[in-house]
């Protein structure tokens, strides 16, 4: 007995982006964020500092750019911290370099030429290539 073939689905029509449609993105992202700070905790139990850094890194840059200054130097000091314990230089740098943009978005020049510096001396003990040298020369200029 043969099974006749399921008909094809008519394709949706496509709907106008509305503020509705950008809220639902915005909630996207919030269950996003809340599955990085889920994940962190977990790490954080487990004693786990590579995927914490990881995970603190990531955190700390999304709240940077969605200007949530407090949680952003929270999360980016706990991955240097991380990163150091786990000796990730990496890591390391990148969270100073992000430290370093969160000040410079604040106005503290002062605090975002010092944390660049750390970044960028860090990749140098550690040979590595870092794009937190240009950034400190554009501030510096």
């Amino acid at each position: 007995m043969e099974v006749p073939a399921a008909p094809e689905p008519t394709p949706a029509p496509i709907k106008e982006v509305t503020q509705v449609d950008v809220d639902a993105k915005a909630t996207s992202t919030n269950s996003v964020m809340d599955q990085l700070r889920s994940d962190y905790e977990s790490c954080s139990i487990g004693k786990d500092p590579i995927r914490c850094s990881q995970l603190a890194l990531q955190l700390g840059r999304k709240y940077r750019q969605v200007g949530q200054d407090a949680n952003a130097q929270k999360f980016l000091q706990a991955a240097v911290g991380h990163a150091k314990y786990a000796r990730l230089a990496q890591f390391e740098v990148d969270a100073l370099g992000e430290l370093g943009l969160l000040e410079k978005s604040r106005g503290n020049v002062s605090g975002a030429t010092d944390f660049l510096q750390q970044a960028v001396d860090r990749a140098s003990a550690a040979r590595l290539q870092t794009k937190w040298t240009d950034e400190l020369e554009q501030l510096k200029k």
